[in-house]
């Protein structure tokens, strides 16, 4: 069925639960108890069960069978019997039937016996009378889905991903692909154990990381048909592609939600941890194409295209505010090397290619004067700051060393002793932003929330420290394990001076470390 399954479930729920509001009237009327009686009968049998014919014997067969996953689950309640969810799928059956049971409730509570069944009877006329199934058979799978792309305007769309399955379970349907058949829903119900939307995005990752190219807004299906389901696919060929997709619907579940992708891995906790920013805090979705790819390197060369990812991001599009479409052509551009051969993968060449962007879009000067306008905004979450500030400190050796090595002197220098938990770890105003009126200093109320006065701390540290002077607040600075704070604590005074001073010296060091 290409369309209709939501619809003609809904309708075999409702009559379920009209069955059930008959059960549950009380009356003591042999009259009412057999129309009761008649009723639920035919309502059980033009919506629930029919009976069939097959070799002479007749059996009952269920008017309405959902997908393997869902069969049972929708079994249970259209018979009225007890079920617990256990996917995503089972709770929305379960919360369209307490939506039915409380449209029900609202037509006949507080009501007679007799009043009770002629508004069950009034509904049951109303869906045999106001509402037509109509069928449209076609012999040929592909001409069904280009009907209904053409006729649906209403309602929900039916997704890509259920297209797919729709076509490919279609064509594997013969005698002779019976096994392959088994083996290809099972795969497509794991797949499909996410919310349409999540997998609308894996579908188009998936076709971009392999195509080198993104599918356009209303082609995804047809764009990604024909690339991996052509005319000409044999049934081998539809499984080795199904599979392959469901593998990468593992990978890409794992990096949408910013987890490590590599399944019993030993990573260090700060790698997993610059992911999770990249993902959630940077929400850099157009790197996800690459990433998949990335993940065929194995997990060293992960690691490495994923740290050049987070400070090149920053300093391209957070910053500087770049166009990201030269950027995602980019990355798209190696995703299709890495699927069709990680050996020609040279990370050289995706460097260069990094590097030109820069110079293009976010050189020195646009991103010095976009870190010079950067300030402490106490209505927003000031992720920029904070991501600027953490980056920095675990970078502050290798720049005070005088960035000695390069590069490969930063990475090797890196400080990956400490995870800072995003969401935990607090901006702190050197020069306090709530300044008692005696203590107030007029020529630091003008910076205060310029990235000079900005430092970072654990919550612990900023709650202590609160709103006291520079005087006292120098001597926490000195023992925490930042090394920037170090450096802060010093200074002998601050005033707009050091202020001013610390600003330069944050752009300068951030003009090296964000850097690819």
């Amino acid at each position: 069925m290409v369309d209709g399954q939501q619809r003609l479930a809904t309708f075999v729920l409702l009559a379920s639960r009209v069955m059930r509001r008959y059960d549950r009237i009380k009356t003591g009327s042999s009259r009412l108890k057999s129309l009761i009686a008649k009723r639920r009968e035919a309502i059980k049998k033009q919506y629930i069960d029919f009976e069939d014919f097959r070799n002479m014997s007749p059996r009952v067969v269920p008017r309405l069978v959902l997908s393997r996953y869902d069969k049972e689950y929708f079994r249970k309640l259209v018979r009225l019997e007890e079920c617990a969810p256990e996917r995503s799928s089972h709770e929305l059956l379960g919360e369209a039937t307490i939506a039915l049971d409380r449209l029900l409730a609202r037509i006949i509570t507080g009501k007679t016996a007799r009043a009770q069944i002629q508004e069950l009877v009034k509904l049951e006329n109303l869906l045999t009378g106001a509402f037509y199934v109509v069928l449209l058979a076609t012999g040929d799978l592909h001409d069904a889905y280009r009907l209904f792309q053409v006729i649906n305007d209403r309602g929900m769309s039916l997704k890509e991903v259920d297209l797919l399955r729709a076509h490919t379970l279609g064509h594997l349907d013969k005698p002779a692909t019976q096994h392959e058949l088994n083996e290809a829903e099972t795969m497509w119900d794991e797949i499909q154990d996410d919310s349409p939307n999540r997998l609308q995005d894996f579908l188009r990752w998936y076709y971009a990381a392999h195509t080198g190219k993104a599918a356009g807004k209303a082609t995804l299906y047809d764009e990604f048909h024909s690339h991996f389901f052509p005319r000409t696919a044999t049934a081998g060929d539809i499984l080795r592609q199904i599979k392959g997709f469901q593998g990468g619907v593992h990978i890409c579940r794992r990096l949408r939600d910013g987890e490590w992708p590599f399944a019993g891995a030993s990573a260090p906790d700060w790698k997993r941890n610059r992911l999770k920013i990249l993902v959630n805090v940077l929400k850099h979705n157009h790197c996800m194409p690459l990433l998949y790819a990335a993940h065929s390197l194995g997990e060293r060369r992960f690691s490495e295209i994923m740290h050049i990812l987070d400070k090149f991001f920053f300093r391209y599009k957070v910053m500087c505010k770049a166009h990201p479409t030269p950027m995602a052509t980019v990355y798209l551009k190696y995703a299709e090397v890495i699927c069709k051969s990680p050996s020609a993968f040279d990370i050289r060449d995706f460097l260069k290619d990094l590097r030109d962007l820069l110079s293009a879009h976010a050189d020195d000067e646009w991103f010095r004067a976009s870190l010079e306008g950067l300030k402490y905004d106490e209505d927003r979450g000031n992720k920029e700051v904070k991501f600027l500030l953490i980056t920095l400190e675990e970078n502050w050796k290798w720049f005070s060393m005088g960035c000695r090595g390069g590069m490969r002197g930063r990475d090797k220098n890196e400080d990956h002793s400490r995870v800072f938990d995003f969401a935990e770890t607090t901006i702190e105003h050197v020069y306090p932003r709530n300044v008692p009126a005696a203590d107030m200093k007029p020529d630091l109320e003008p910076v205060k929330h310029k990235l000079g006065n900005m430092t970072v701390l654990d919550p612990g540290t900023n709650s202590a420290l609160g709103n006291i002077a520079f005087g006292s607040k120098r001597k926490h600075l000195s023992l925490s394990s930042n090394l920037v704070n170090r450096e802060i604590s010093q200074k002998q005074k601050w005033g707009e001076k050091e202020v001013a001073a610390r600003q330069k010296r944050l752009l300068e060091a951030a003009l090296k470390i964000f850097a690819v």
